[in-house]
């Protein structure tokens, strides 16, 4: 008949045996999931409902500092939302009505109403925010943003594929 301390010695090396197993599978799953690509979510149901188009005159532009971003409607009637950050090192910018351009009061850059550079320090112009027109709806992925190196016309989005609005 086997000792007793011999029991309790088996018994604590299954233990670790098989907490050692577990740590060893659980840093497995860690390092394939880190070393895994991300996936990017497209995540409809965090839209930001801006509201209706007609809400939005022609070369205007609407802060919603609550979400970090600038709706702009375009003299053409395309919309842009931009980034409420600065390109350069991510101050909140200011839209100035009288001179329509945004205005950075950290280092004094500036920004055309579609974003632009107009005056360094900055160097790449405003991030932009993904845009969904949607029944006369314009909606905001506000969980989206996209850095930009230069500007492009396929960032201004219209209400019809004609761009008329």
């Amino acid at each position: 008949m086997p000792k007793k301390g011999m029991q309790k010695r088996s018994f604590f090396k299954k233990l670790w045996a098989g907490i050692g197993l577990l740590a060893g599978v659980e840093l497995v799953w860690l390092t394939l999931n880190f070393l895994s690509p991300k996936k990017q979510k497209k995540d409809i149901k965090n839209l930001f409902a801006a509201g209706k188009i007609k809400n939005f005159s022609r070369n205007s532009v609407t802060p919603f500092r609550n979400r970090n971003f600038f709706l702009v409607r375009l003299q053409n009637g395309g919309f842009i939302a931009l980034s409420i950050k600065c390109s350069h090192l991510g101050c909140n910018i200011e839209w100035d009505e009288n001179d329509e351009k945004f205005v950075c009061p950290c280092h004094s850059s500036w920004f055309t109403i579609n974003g632009d550079v107009m005056h360094a320090p900055a160097t790449r112009p405003l991030a932009t925010l993904p845009i969904i027109i949607e029944n006369g709806d314009v909606k905001i992925n506000t969980n989206v943003i996209l850095k930009r190196n230069s500007i492009e016309d396929t960032e201004i989005v219209y209400a019809d594929k004609h761009g008329k609005t």
